[in-house]
């Protein structure tokens, strides 16, 4: 029988809800063997000053990318996973993990929910899973609650 899940790709970006969405993507890879792929998507700061950023911005930017990852492998550290890669994309979240998921053949895209304020709370995802729901035709799509930030 063929394995589900073989390749998981994991949004991640730091947060409480991307921490929740790394460990339930874990649990899965744990028990089905599958080959995690650990996505953090850095929107360019050109995007937003729309102007060449002087290399100490960059600089800081990659620093605060290798935190992040690192504390996506503390959390994978924690399970039974064989095969686990971490990228770092530079563009937009959404695109950059589908096209990811799409080059990679995923199975399955794990991503965290962030809290909308307002009336609307309860409807509306984030724009980030929203987005990859959106654009996923052939792969699943989980997307875990949304939690309060403890850190």
């Amino acid at each position: 029988m063929k394995n589900i899940y073989e390749k998981i790709v994991i949004g991640f970006d730091g947060s409480a809800s991307s921490r929740l969405a790394l460990q339930k993507a874990c649990e899965l890879g744990e028990r089905f063997g599958s080959e995690l792929n650990v996505v953090l998507v850095i929107e360019p700061l050109d995007v937003y000053y729309g102007e060449p950023i002087p290399d100490v911005e960059i600089s800081k930017q990659k620093e605060a990318a290798n935190m992040i990852i690192e504390k996506a492998k503390k959390i994978a550290a924690n399970y039974k996973i064989k095969n686990v890669n971490y990228m770092v994309k530079y563009g937009v979240p959404a695109n950059e993990i589908m096209k990811t998921a799409t080059d990679i053949k995923a199975d399955l895209i794990v991503v965290g929910r962030k809290s909308k304020k307002g009336l609307l709370e309860k409807v509306l995802l984030g724009s980030v899973s929203q987005s990859i729901v959106n654009l996923s035709k052939d792969i699943d799509v989980l997307i875990t609650p949304y939690i309060e930030p403890t850190d």
